[in-house]
């Protein structure tokens, strides 16, 4: 007969659990490469036998909660990383603006310019007309009955405008 094993009992770790970059991956619901590129920031616990990286939870944890704090990628004002940023965020910005241009959502500078004079010119026309036209279609009318008529005229140089 034979003899009935003894129960081996497992030896009780007082080392907390080592966590390897997929185990991270999986917890933080990232995936494997933004794990890795998060894990740059804490402290390797142990290298496993085939030269894995093994993290403690405590360090993870505390590592993404520093990471939360954090406000990201921002440069320091007046460092040489913070110009770089800005000047590349300008060239962004510059080809947004040639982007729209091309898509049709924005006016060139210069048909607006074109378009503003020649509206302008319209209105000091008119005006120089008013100055003639008015004061004989008010001459000897008093200022309440005189109202009306200007009203009147400026509503017609609105219009006219308008349609302009």
């Amino acid at each position: 007969m034979t003899k009935p094993a003894k129960p081996t009992r497992k030896k009780s770790s007082s080392t907390p659990p080592l966590l390897t970059i997929a185990d991270v991956a999986q917890k933080l619901d990232m995936s494997y490469h933004e794990a890795r590129n998060f894990l740059i920031r804490v402290p390797i616990a142990k290298t496993g036998a085939r030269g894995a990286h093994l993290y403690t939870l405590e360090a993870v944890t505390e590592a993404r909660k520093t990471s939360a704090n954090e406000s990201g990628n921002e440069a320091q004002p007046g460092t040489k990383e913070w110009h770089e940023v800005e000047k590349i965020r300008r060239q962004v910005e510059k080809l947004d603006v040639e982007l729209d241009g091309m898509r049709g959502k924005m006016l060139d500078r210069e048909e607006v310019r074109r378009a503003t004079m020649a509206l302008c010119m319209e209105f000091s026309r008119h005006l120089d007309e008013m100055e003639s036209k008015l004061a004989p279609m008010v001459a000897g009318l008093t200022p309440t009955e005189a109202q009306p008529v200007i009203i009147a005229y400026n509503a017609k140089l609105r219009e006219t405008l308008r349609k302009q």
